[in-house]
Parts: C-alpha cells; structure tokens; sequence
C-alpha cells in the first residue's frame, strides 16, 4: 500500500470512528474528534487487522494530531515515509 492510500484509509477509519465526515490533518483527536483511549485502541487494531503488521503503544502513544499518528503507524508498518 502506497502512502497515498494508506493516508486515505486511516483518514477514513478516523472519520468513522468520530463520526466526523471533515477530519483534517490538524485535528486534535482527543480535543476536535473526541477520541478516548478505546477509540484509539480500535483503529490501531483495525490498521494492524488490515496489514497484519503490529503497531507498538510507544510509537502512537501521544500522537493526538490526526497527521502525527498517521505518519507514525506508515512508518512503523512501511518503514518510512
């Protein structure tokens, strides 16, 4: 999976999970989509099921910003950007 599609699948699993249909880069997880710890823990899983790869807790952990987590789980799957 390319970066491209992969920023566009994590894009849409966060907007789902939020229940925001206009989830930007910049948002705050916590603060503008309101994501608590299960949210998080449900989209890391649902990412890991789709790539069969694991995401260690340190490498998401405090990444609130939508663009911060996603290019830590590509890098962490992928192996860069």
């Amino acid at each position: 999976m390319d970066k491209k599609e992969f920023d566009g699948l994590i894009m849409a699993l966060i907007a789902d999970k939020s229940g925001h249909d206009d989830v930007k880069d910049s948002d705050n997880m916590k603060e503008d989509l309101g994501f608590d710890s299960l949210d998080f823990v449900e989209v890391v899983l649902d990412i890991e099921n789709r790539t069969g790869k694991q995401i260690p807790d340190h490498v998401i952990e405090n990444k609130f910003i939508v663009r911060d987590f996603i290019d830590a789980a590509y890098e962490t799957i992928y192996g860069g950007k």
